[in-house]
């Protein structure tokens, strides 16, 4: 059995952006995003309204259909958050990543999507689960134009506006 790993998260909603620890007690943070769960819970959070002003909490319940974006805080994820760290149990699912840009309202995101096998962008947004996983992100506010970067992130494929292949420098 895994032990329990906090995760401290930047959820992003259509209205707010909240803050908090996540508290991770079995599987990897892509599968329970993508499982039947409705809600996440994070402890220790901070809402950040859209006037600036920040309100504490000790808990809080978010419908996870309503995030459009949620990032981890650190870059420490080796396979994934949550992910076994023994070697992996053949047989294993092989992933590739993909240079893709991605459009939500209000962000412009690029990075990496990770495809099963020799699938492509198409075949992905075909599968049924409700979070794109993504890595190496560099993330553009398009009202603000502030800009960062995050590890692991995952876009709610409901809220996507675009996604696209890019091509890799030469």
């Amino acid at each position: 059995m895994m032990d329990q790993e906090i995760i401290d998260l930047i959820v992003h909603l259509d209205s707010s952006i909240i803050t908090g620890t996540f508290s991770l007690t079995r599987g990897r943070l892509s599968d329970f995003l993508n499982s039947s769960v409705k809600f996440i819970t994070l402890t220790e959070a901070s809402i950040i309204k859209p006037d600036g002003r920040i309100e504490k909490v000790k808990e809080i319940y978010i419908n996870k259909e309503t995030i459009k974006l949620l990032v981890t805080v650190f870059n420490d994820a080796g396979r994934g958050y949550g992910a076994d760290k023994q070697a992996r149990r053949f047989p294993f699912t092989r992933k590739v990543p993909v240079p893709a840009k991605i459009l939500l309202a209000g962000y412009e995101l690029n990075g990496n999507v990770h495809c099963k096998n020799d699938s492509a962008i198409p075949q992905l947004l075909e599968q049924d689960f409700m979070f794109l996983p993504c890595t190496d992100l560099k993330i553009r506010n398009t009202e603000n134009n502030v800009s960062w970067e995050a590890y692991f992130g995952a876009v709610n494929r409901t809220k996507l506006n675009m996604l696209q292949q890019v091509a890799l420098p030469h």
